[in-house]
């Protein structure tokens, strides 16, 4: 728990022990929401204030994220992990035929 503009903020450690899950399931969430905002606009969990590269979540933002945890489907979350790899994997296929037809040259 830290204070970040006189407000009582938590880390992802923090929200981690408060919804019993792992610190890492966090760091997850947010990769995943950040993926999913970026292609459809919307996020499963609060968008967290970063300083010095670590996440703070205000009071109310812990809340939504116990809601998420209650009432999420994993079905979704799946499709979004699923997306994110796709995207990644086609990255990379894409940056290794270039790779590769230069190469040949």
């Amino acid at each position: 728990m830290r204070e970040f503009d006189s407000q009582v903020m938590y880390t992802a450690g923090d929200v981690a022990l408060l919804i019993n899950r792992s610190r890492q399931t966090i760091l997850a969430w947010d990769a995943l929401s950040d993926f999913w905002e970026q292609e459809h606009g919307v996020r499963f969990t609060p968008k967290p204030v970063r300083d010095n590269g670590q996440r703070l979540y205000s009071k109310t933002q812990v809340r939504e994220i116990k809601k998420f945890v209650d009432s999420k489907k994993s079905g979704i979350m799946a499709k979004a992990k699923r997306e994110m790899e796709e995207k990644k994997k086609g990255k990379m296929s894409k940056e290794n035929k270039q790779n590769w037809a230069l190469d040949r040259k």
